[in-house]
C-alpha cells in the first residue's frame, strides 16, 4: 500500500550517500521544490513509490496517473508520506541556507518589500524576477516565454509588432496580449503573472490547458507567428536563422561529379544516442556520411552512384537553438520513448572546425530547458542566463530565483541519482554568438508599446513609471 512505499522511500533517505542524493530525495521531483510541512509542499506517496507535493498532486488529479510513471492512482490512494515530511523539515533546518535576497548587500541588510532585481552592470537596465502562473500544464509555455523575454532584441520586437483588430472586440490579439503580458513582466510589482490573456488570444479552450506539448516546437511555431507580426522586417530570421550547406560528391565517377545546394535553419536536432557530450553530438550531426546500396546518390544521368555527403555551416545564426533527440518511437512497444543518458554540454563552444571557411565562431551557453519525467507528461523549466552574466536564473513557472552554476549542470545532464532514478535532462539549448551579443541583449528602451497604452490601466501605469 502506499504508506509501505513511503516506508520503501524512508529507507532509501537512510542509505543516501552523499548530501545531493539526500537533496533530491527531498525535492518533489515535478516542480522541483522542497517538500516541507505546510500543506501545499506535504509530500504525498502514490502507489507506486513516487511521492510529490499536494499541490502538484492535486494538478494531476485530472488525468490520475503517477506524472513520473504513468502508473493510474484512485483519489482516495495518494496519503501523507509523514516520515519524508519530517525528514525534508529536518533537513531544512540543518543543511538549507535561509533565501538570499539578491539585492541585499552589507550596507543594506534587511529585505525589500518588492521583489529584488538584479544589476547586471552599471550600463544595464535592472532585471525583474517575475513568475508565470501555470494555468494547468502549460509549464512549457512560461519556459518559452521566459526565455524570450530575457533577449532584449526579442522584447524590442515585440513591443514594435503591428497591431490589426482582433476577430471580435472581447477576443485580443497575439500581439496586443504577447505586449501587455512582457510589459507586466518587465513592469509589474507582483512576483508573478498569469497568461490567461495570451492563451485566450491562441484559441485556447480550457480543456487546452491541460494538454502538455513540446517546447521547441512551439517556440518554432512562435517564433513564426511573431515573424509575420512585427513591424521590424525580419528580425526572427535576423537572429535565429542560420544556413548550411549540403554537398553530394561521388567517389567511383570520373571525373567526381558534385552537387551542393544551401538549407536554410532555425534550429538543429542532435542525436543522443551513443554520445554523451555535445562535442560528441555535434561531431557526428557534421560526420560525412557514405552513401551507397539502397542509398546511393542518382546523378544527373539517372544512374545511382556511391557518394559522400557532408554538411558544413555556412551562416551561423546569433541564437542557436540545439534540439537534442531524447525520445525515441519504439517499434517493439509502438510508444515514445524518452532517453535519460547523461549528455554533457559546456558554457562555450567554437563551430570553426564545421564552417565552410574555418573560421571561429564562438557561442556562449544562455538558456537551457529543462524536462523532468518521461516521454509523455513531465514537468518542464529553465536555466537562463540573461545577458550572459556570470549568474544563472531558474524559472519554474511561479518558483523564479537564482541558483548556482553547478546546479545547472548537475540538474539538466540527466543520467541516474544515487538512488537509481532518472534525473531531469536538458532538451533544448541556446546558444548566442559572443560577437552579437551587444545586439541581441541589448536593453529596451523607449515608451510603453501601443498595447499598454490602449488601456487605462495600461497608460496609466507607464505614466507613473516614467
Amino acid at each position: 500500500n502506499a504508506e509501505y512505499m513511503g516506508t520503501c522511500t524512508y529507507l532509501n533517505l537512510l542509505m543516501a550517500t552523499d548530501d545531493a542524493t539526500l537533496a533530491s530525495l527531498l525535492e518533489c521531483h515535478v516542480c522541483f521544490e522542497h517538500f516541507g510541512c505546510e500543506a501545499a509542499r506535504e509530500p504525498m506517496v502514490l502507489l507506486c513509490g513516487h511521492s510529490l507535493c499536494r499541490r502538484c498532486l492535486e494538478r494531476w488529479s485530472r488525468s490520475r496517473t503517477c506524472p513520473e510513471c504513468r502508473m493510474p492512482f484512485s483519489n482516495t490512494s495518494p496519503v501523507v508520506n509523514f516520515q519524508l515530511r519530517s525528514l525534508a523539515a529536518w533537513h531544512t533546518r540543518a543543511f538549507l541556507p535561509p533565501p538570499v535576497n539578491d539585492s541585499e548587500t552589507e550596507a543594506s541588510p534587511a529585505p525589500p518589500a518588492r521583489t529584488p532585481d538584479l544589476s547586471l552592470d552599471a550600463s544595464r537596465p535592472r532585471v525583474r524576477l517575475v513568475g508565470l502562473v501555470n494555468m494547468g500544464a502549460t509549464d512549457y509555455l512560461n519556459v518559452v516565454l521566459q526565455t524570450l523575454f530575457h533577449l532584449g532584441a526579442v522584447r524590442r520586437a515585440v513591443y514594435n509588432m503591428a497591431l490589426a483588430p482582433g476577430p471580435s472586440a472581447d477576443t485580443p490579439t497575439i500581439a496586443s496580449a504577447l505586449q501587455r503580458l512582457f510589459w507586466a513582466m518587465e513592469h509589474s510589482t507582483q512576483d508573478r503573472v498569469a497568461t490567461t490573456e495570451l492563451t485566450n488570444a491562441f484559441g485556447w479552450q480550457t480543456s487546452d490547458l491541460f494538454v502538455q506539448h513540446d517546447a521547441h516546437e512551439l517556440l518554432h511555431v512562435l517564433l513564426e507567428t511573431l515573424d509575420g507580426l512585427s513591424a521590424e522586417a525580419r528580425w526572427v530570421s535576423e537572429f535565429f536563422e542560420g544556413s548550411l550547406v549540403t554537398s553530394v560528391r561521388t567517389v567511383d565517377a570520373e571525373p567526381p561529379q558534385e552537387s551542393a545546394h544551401e538549407d536554410m535553419f532555425r534550429s538543429l536536432a542532435l542525436p543522443i544516442r551513443h554520445h554523451a557530450s555535445l562535442d560528441a553530438a555535434l561531431a557526428a550531426f557534421f560526420a560525412a556520411e557514405r552513401m551507397e546500396h539502397d542509398n546511393a546518390w542518382r546523378d544527373s544521368a539517372g544512374v545511382r552512384r556511391a557518394a559522400v555527403l557532408e554538411r558544413r555551416l555556412l551562416r551561423c545564426p546569433q541564437v542557436l537553438v540545439l534540439q537534442l533527440g531524447r525520445t525515441e518511437f519504439c517499434f517493439e512497444t509502438f510508444e515514445k520513448k524518452k532517453l535519460f543518458d547523461r549528455f554533457e554540454f559546456s558554457l562555450a563552444i567554437d563551430l570553426a572546425p564545421y564552417a565552410v571557411d574555418g573560421a571561429s565562431v564562438v557561442l556562449d551557453l544562455y538558456a537551457v530547458l529543462v524536462h523532468s519525467g518521461g516521454a509523455v507528461g513531465g514537468h518542464r523549466f529553465v536555466y537562463l542566463r540573461p545577458a550572459l552574466s556570470a549568474r544563472w536564473l531558474r524559472a519554474n513557472d511561479t518558483a523564479v530565483g537564482w541558483v548556482p552554476e553547478a546546479d545547472v549542470f548537475s540538474g539538466s545532464f540527466g543520467g541516474l541519482d544515487g538512488a537509481g532514478r532518472p534525473r531531469a535532462t536538458a532538451e533544448t539549448l541556446i546558444y548566442v554568438q559572443r560577437a552579437a551579443a551587444s545586439r541581441v541583449f541589448a536593453p529596451v528602451d523607449g515608451d510603453a508599446p501601443a498595447s499598454v497604452l490602449a488601456s487605462p490601466a495600461g497608460s496609466a501605469a507607464a505614466a507613473a513609471d516614467g
